[in-house]
């Protein structure tokens, strides 16, 4: 933990804000694309039990 503080400390604050926001949004854009995947699943495979 005292080495993420000298990190930290040693760069420059608002690259590590950007770093930060850049970070959570590339999590979060592959999330929305985990559920749209699984979405995709659910609703091609309902469609196929429909069609059967």
């Amino acid at each position: 933990m005292g080495r993420e503080k000298d990190f930290q400390h040693n760069r420059h604050p608002l690259f590590d804000y950007k770093l930060i926001i850049f970070l959570r949004c590339s999590h979060f854009i592959s999330i929305l694309h985990r559920v749209q995947r699984f979405l995709i699943y659910r609703i091609s495979s309902s469609r196929f039990d429909f069609i059967l």
